[in-house]
């Protein structure tokens, strides 16, 4: 597998090659490629199968057996968001038992508590958008989905009236299953993707409700991780 780069391009070698999305489905074909700067990633122009053309980053173009595979991200963009806040929740819950331990000042915690609580409101509005956006594929997943059912339903009354013989029909027959497996199987990585989203994101809420414990300070009533203290971590005096 490799994806496309500068180095691996070679005049006109790539131009017209075909081009797939991730499931196998025909997108359409290279038309051209050039470079803003001598180091810089290539701009790809693609014609698509409806005419409209598209230019993409050749870091999305996977080289595969002479096809390219168009890798749109989002399956990349769920996996980083998820791996974020999951993350942050374990910075959080090491920073509260520091705290809850004594190794840490009340205001180490809070002010620490809040850059992580920071980065994870901002993960939560990339992640409230993202969703958005699969809500959408998956609307138009299942929509399309129930458009070949209902064709493939015609199809085979035509088959049963003698109108389409069986040759054509087992022909029809097996392209429409093998759109239909691709749709599905998108459309089961869509709400997956959700739905881990999801749990992450309550599991967040979890440990941002968390109430931060109490510590216990030391028998002579000196709180040695006080504000003023020069470092972090609470350093104890050997006995004497």
């Amino acid at each position: 597998m490799t994806r496309l780069s500068q180095e691996n391009v070679k005049g006109k070698y790539y131009l017209g090659r075909k081009v797939v999305d991730s499931y196998g489905g025909n997108i359409g074909k290279v038309v051209g490629y050039y470079s803003k700067t001598k180091n810089s990633s290539l701009i790809v122009g693609l014609e698509l199968t409806n005419g409209v053309f598209k230019a993409v980053q050749s870091s999305q173009l996977i080289d595969e057996a002479n096809v390219f595979v168009l890798d749109e991200n989002w399956k990349a963009k769920a996996d980083e968001l998820t791996q974020n806040l999951i993350l942050n929740n374990r910075k959080i819950s090491a920073l509260d038992k520091l705290y809850s331990s004594g190794e840490i000042s009340s205001e180490a915690c809070e002010n620490l508590r809040k850059d992580f609580d920071e980065a994870i409101y901002d993960i939560k509005e990339h992640r409230t958008g993202f969703l958005e956006s699969l809500n959408v594929r998956s609307k138009t997943l299942d929509s399309k989905l129930k458009e070949i059912e209902n064709y493939f339903v015609n199809v085979k009354v035509a088959h049963e009236l003698g109108e389409m013989d069986d040759e054509a029909y087992r022909i029809s027959r097996d392209m429409l299953h093998d759109l239909i497996n691709r749709l599905q199987a998108e459309q089961r990585d869509v709400i997956a993707a959700g739905e881990t989203l999801e749990l992450t994101q309550k599991q967040s809420d979890v440990s941002q409700s968390s109430k931060k414990p109490d510590v216990e300070k030391p028998s002579d009533g000196i709180n040695r991780a006080s504000s003023d203290a020069p470092l972090l971590l609470k350093i104890e005096e050997a006995e004497k």
